[in-house]
Formats: structure tokens, sequence, C-alpha cells
């Protein structure tokens, strides 16, 4: 409910601000949405999401959901994994509900998803969202995109992170050369090879 639309232009044409933007979404689904205690329901939350990619061109969108939460039922699940098919976010986490003692949620008793149900929808999401990855990442090959260099591998060999890369927790780029990088410097790098969750390139 915050994202409107001046704050999405006035990002978009910051050149101090980084190209991605991290929205926990939670589900897609109204009735989850909704004992979820969400502000925003579905048709709200698509809405939003459609004009994040309409005014922000290039933005990498993280976001994460969670699944088996009380009520949440086959239909319910299955709209999410449209939903994520369809929009094909750059980054994506997915968790499977736990009650947390004290939490409005431990107290909800109709509709409990079985974990191992909770789970398994957890990895389903996660292995669409694998091909995703995967087919992103390796349209990338060939490009050469900026690399901050977080790291040492070893001599010749570093890790670092494009823009659409939060540190510890998105992609890692793993790179050779130039000898001598520095920490916090940044590089050009041509993408050699790609995985899901990783690239793999050459400073230039």
């Amino acid at each position: 409910r915050y994202v409107d639309d001046a704050l999405i232009d006035t990002l978009a044409a910051s050149r101090h601000v980084v190209p991605y933007l991290d929205i926990p979404l939670q589900h897609i689904s109204d009735g989850v949405l909704k004992a979820m205690r969400r502000g925003l329901g579905s048709r709200e939350t698509r809405a939003l999401m459609a004009r994040l990619r309409e005014r922000w061109p290039g933005v990498a969108v993280r976001t994460t959901f969670l699944v088996g939460f009380p009520g949440e039922t086959e239909s319910d699940f299955n709209a999410l994994l449209d939903y994520v098919t369809e929009y094909r976010f750059e980054r994506l986490g997915v968790f499977a509900f736990s009650a947390e003692p004290g939490t409005p949620a431990a107290a909800l008793t109709e509709g409990v998803v079985p974990a191992e149900e909770a789970q398994a929808r957890r990895d389903a999401i996660m292995a669409r969202q694998q091909e995703i990855a995967t087919a992103m990442n390796q349209a990338l090959v060939g490009r050469t995109l900026r690399v901050l260099v977080d790291g040492t591998e070893r001599p010749g060999r570093y890790l670092g992170r494009t823009s659409a890369d939060a540190p510890e927790i998105d992609n890692v780029v793993h790179l050779r050369g130039p000898r001598g990088a520095l920490e916090g410097s940044f590089a050009d790098v041509r993408i050699d090879k790609a995985s899901a969750y990783d690239l793999t390139g050459t400073a230039v």
C-alpha cells in the first residue's frame, strides 16, 4: 500500500538508486491474503506489480511467499504457482508456514495444512522458480554486466554481484581478473556461463 506510482517514478528516475526492489507479497490468493491480514487483495497486488514493470523498466524484483498458511487450499496454491510462472520474478524465496507461539496465526485451527504438504508446496514453487532463474541467467551469457567485486576466491579469481543481487541472499558472480582487483570496486564482466543462481565471467 506504500508503493504508489509517485514512489516508483521517483526511484526509476534516480541515478542514485539501484534498480532492485524487494516486496514481500506473501501470497496472491484473496482468501489467504485476507487470513494473513495483508493490506492488499489479489487484484490490487497484480495491478501494482504490473505498474512496477511498466514504470520502471529493467528493475529486478525480489519477493517472498508463504505457503501452507492455515486455510490455504489446493486452488489457492495453484493460483500462486501460476502467478510465479506468469510474473517471472528475478529473485524469489518461499517459506513453509510454521506456527509461532503467541502469534495470531498460531490460533488458527481450521484448514491447517500438514507440514509435509506445506513443504511439498514450497518445493514445487522453488522448482518452478529454478526453471525461471535458469532461463533468465542463460539469457545473460555473452552479455557484459557491471559487477561489484565483493571478495577474492583465490589470486585472479573473485566473487561479485550485479545490481540485481543483494549480498548474502541472491546470486553470485564468479569472475576471472583483473589481478589486484579491490573489494568494493566495479568491473565490467562478460558472462561466459550461467546456472540457476550463479554466473561465471571474465573481466573485460
